[in-house]
């Protein structure tokens, strides 16, 4: 049996199917080798094209920005420019007639009160003046008219729309004024203390009279600061230094 495992011819088939692994196993290693190198060359071009894509996303994004921006920008300068043209001539229209009712507009004090607040117009000088423009038609009608054009006014800016910073230089001075002109009525408003009124909260009214009065205020208190700054500048020092310590 032995004899017959060792014959010549069983030893050259095995011998041939060992170089025939071999070749086959080099064959494999040698596919196994391309594929890896297939795919690191398809992995490349995914991070390529995953690169290509963010880049092109950036773009897209950038570009949607900077469209919003531009959209915003143009919209300021139209509400602006209608402000100009109609909202400016209507409650200047409507002050004069509310100032030849001989009810007097004033800048009501706001800085520490909430529109909120009602507690604020229980003092007797608002009460007073609510009492004047309330009671009356004619003097009612025009009250709520400016309050209502301050607020269509200023949605636009107050939920982003439009581009608040562009606004404001043009036309931020005399909306600030107007609302403390008429905050006594805004507030009773907002507390459902006008009579026969349901007229909303005027929510963006206060939103942008807000940001624009504290942006204001900013401003007063770093042109108070420039200008102290500059008088200390100018003052020499000076002192009484004890007697031998000079």
């Amino acid at each position: 049996m032995a004899e017959w495992l060792l014959s010549p011819g069983l030893r050259s088939i095995l011998e041939l199917a060992y170089f025939v692994s071999g070749v086959v196993l080099a064959c494999a290693t040698l596919l196994v080798l391309y594929q890896i190198r297939v795919a690191k060359r398809t992995l490349a071009a995914l991070q390529q094209q995953v690169t290509i894509a963010t880049a092109a996303l950036t773009v897209a994004r950038d570009d949607i920005r900077i469209r919003s921006q531009r959209e915003a920008v143009v919209l300021a300068a139209a509400r602006c420019e209608k402000f100009a043209e109609h909202v400016l001539p209507r409650v200047s229209a409507n002050i004069r007639h509310i100032q030849e009712l001989g009810i007097q507009l004033r800048a009501w004090d706001i800085s520490e009160s909430s529109f909120d607040d009602s507690a604020y117009i229980q003092r007797p000088e608002v009460q007073t003046w609510l009492a004047s423009t309330q009671n009356r038609r004619e003097s009612l009608e025009p009250t709520l008219s400016v309050m209502n054009d301050l607020e269509a006014f200023a949605i636009y800016f107050a939920r982003g729309a439009a581009d608040e910073a562009v606004a404001y230089p043009v036309v931020g001075a005399i909306f600030c004024a107007w609302v403390q002109n008429f905050a006594p009525q805004l507030i009773a408003a907002r507390t459902h203390m006008v009579h026969g009124l349901t007229s909303g909260p005027y929510q963006n009214t206060v939103e942008l009279y807000k940001l624009w009065s504290i942006r204001a205020r900013r401003k007063e208190l770093e042109v108070s600061a420039d200008r102290i700054s500059r008088e200390l500048s100018g003052l020499p020092p000076s002192e009484v230094r004890p007697i031998g310590t000079g």
